[in-house]
C-alpha cells in the first residue's frame, strides 16, 4: 500500500543524536507517511535504536546494511520507499512538527514536484541561524533560479517520487562529499515545477569541532567534489550557468582548504584550470566570486589561510550574535542589574 510521503533517513554512528531526530518525525502532524530508516553498518548502537523505533511504530522501517556510504544509504532507503513524494532527514538533526505536512500541503495543492521549506542552523552552544526562502507561493518552472536559490542541501526539499524514476536519477555510490549537491543538479536537468515555502522547520546541526565528514575533509572526499564539478562541466555548457561553474568551483577550492592536509598543489592547479579571471570579473558582482577575486593573487599558502580565517570568523560571528542576543534578553529582563 503507498502511502503519500516516504522519509528516508540514513543512519551511520549517530546514536547521541538519533533519538531526538526519530521522535521529531514520529511527532509529525501528518500522519499518512512511512519512515525509511538505513543503518549504514553503524557500530556504536545505532542499529538497535533503530530497530526500537520500528518495533513500535509501524510506520518505520529499518534496512541494515553494510557501511557503504550516505549516498548508497539514501539510495537504499529511495529503492524501498512507497511514498508518492520523497524527503530525506540526516540521522543527526531533527523537523518541527507540522514539517511533512507544510511541504505536502504546498506541493499538493500547487501541482509542483519539489517543495521547499528553509530551515536552521542550530550550533551547540544554543545558538542558531534562520534561513529562509522567498516569499513562497508562487510555482516555477526555473532551472537558472532553482540553482541561483536552491541547489544544495536535499533534506529541506520533498519531491516527487516519479521526479527520480522518470528522470534516471539516482545518488552515485562512492560520492558522499556533495551528494546532495549532485542529486540537485540531476534535477535541475529534469526541468521540474517548484515552489517555496517561506518557513524554516529543519534543524541542521553544525558539528564543529566533532569527527562529522564536514569537520575532517579527507582527500577522498575533495575528488569526489572534483568529480561533481566535472559533471557539471559536462551538463552545464550553456553560457546561462557560466557564473553557477564559477561559484562551484571556488567552492571545491574553498573545501580543499579546509581539508585535513591542503593539497597545494590540487589547488593550483584546479584553480588555475577553472577559475579565470575573465570570468571573475564577468561575475564580480557574486559575493562568493568578488571574495574569492580578492585572494586570487595571492600565493596558494596564503589563500588556504585566509579562507580558514573566513569560515571560522563565519562561525565565531553566530556564536557572538547569539551571545549578545542573550545578554540583551537579560538586560530587558532585569537579570543583569539583578546580578
Amino acid at each position: 500500500m503507498s502511502v503519500k510521503v516516504s522519509v528516508i533517513v540514513a543512519v551511520y554512528n549517530t546514536s547521541a543524536y538519533l533519538r531526538q531526530c526519530l521522535d521529531s518525525i514520529e511527532a509529525q502532524t501528518f500522519r499518512d507517511m512511512e519512515c525509511v530508516i538505513v543503518d549504514d553498518g553503524s557500530t556504536d548502537g545505532s542499529g538497535e535504536i533503530c530497530d526500537e523505533y520500528a518495533a513500535r511504530n509501524p510506520h518505520f522501517k529499518v534496512l541494515h546494511q553494510p557501511n557503504a556510504g550516505v549516498a548508497a544509504a539514501r539510495q537504499a532507503g529511495m529503492d524501498k520507499a512507497r511514498g508518492e513524494y520523497v524527503i530525506v532527514c540526516d540521522g543527526d538533526d531533527w523537523v518541527e512538527p507540522e514539517m511533512y505536512e507544510t511541504l505536502y500541503e504546498a506541493a499538493f495543492s500547487s501541482g509542483v514536484d519539489i517543495a521547499i521549506c528553509g530551515f536552521w542552523r542550530n550550533y551547540r552552544s544554543g545558538a542558531s541561524m534562520k534561513v529562509v526562502f522567498g516569499k513562497g507561493n508562487r510555482a516555477r518552472r526555473d532551472r537558472e533560479g532553482f540553482m541561483r536559490e536552491h541547489v544544495g542541501m536535499m533534506w529541506n526539499k520533498l519531491v516527487r517520487r516519479s521526479l527520480f524514476y522518470d528522470n534516471g536519477l539516482h545518488y552515485e555510490p562512492g560520492i558522499d562529499m556533495g551528494e546532495d549537491l549532485l542529486m540537485n543538479y540531476k534535477m535541475v536537468k529534469a526541468d521540474p515545477m517548484w515552489i517555496t515555502v517561506p518557513v524554516a522547520l529543519y534543524h541542521y546541526r553544525q558539528r564543529i569541532g566533532e569527527t562529522s565528514y564536514m569537520n575532517a575533509v579527507k582527500s577522498e572526499y575533495i575528488e569526489q567534489r572534483r568529480l561533481i564539478h566535472i559533471w557539471m562541466l559536462e551538463n552545464f555548457s550553456e553560457k546561462e550557468y557560466s557564473r553557477h561553474l564559477l561559484r562551484d568551483a571556488i567552492h571545491t577550492v574553498c573545501l580543499s582548504a579546509q581539508s585535513v592536509s591542503p593539497d597545494k598543489e590540487f589547488i593550483a592547479v584546479f584553480a588555475g584550470e577553472y577559475i579565470k579571471w575573465r570570468d571573475i570579473f564577468k561575475h564580480v558582482a557574486d559575493k562568493r566570486v568578488c571574495r574569492y577575486g580578492i585572494i586570487k593573487p595571492l600565493s596558494i599558502p596564503h589563500q588556504i589561510l585566509l579562507i580558514k580565517a573566513y569560515l571560522c570568523w563565519r562561525t565565531v560571528s553566530v556564536e557572538l550574535c547569539h551571545r549578545l542576543r542573550e545578554f540583551m534578553s537579560r538586560m530587558r529582563s532585569g537579570d543583569v542589574m539583578n546580578h
